[in-house]
């Protein structure tokens, strides 16, 4: 896996590289850890310690790729398994609505039976 690199600062923003280096939300990246510690050695001795002073050195390493494909797939399965499970909390809610219903009817013939039966 191959892996790139970024000087970090605490606040978050990244080196931009060069001779007076700046910070921003991107900064630059550095193919090689060599060529990060080129421009370390490049730069005055005091400058680079100024300059980095409350930074680390941040790898990223490039995992194995995933087809797009794939994660297209995942989402639509997963999609479907939901909308699956909300119809299926939609009919237990509509059976448990129709029992109940069901309940309050044989109630009432109950009801209307003891009238008839006085």
């Amino acid at each position: 896996m191959d892996a790139v690199y970024k000087i970090r600062r605490d606040d978050g923003l990244f080196s931009t590289g060069g001779h007076i280096p700046r910070f921003t939300k991107n900064g630059k990246i550095w193919k090689t850890l060599g060529y990060l510690k080129r421009h370390l050695k490049e730069m005055d001795f005091d400058r680079a310690r100024y300059s980095y002073a409350n930074c680390q050195i941040i790898e990223y390493v490039e995992s194995q790729p995933i087809p797009i494909h794939t994660i297209i797939n995942e989402a639509q399965e997963r999609s479907e398994e939901l909308s699956r499970r909300r119809e299926e909390r939609r009919e237990r809610q509509r059976i448990e609505r129709l029992e109940r219903e069901f309940e309050l009817k044989k109630e009432e013939l109950r009801v209307l039976k003891m009238k008839l039966k006085k």
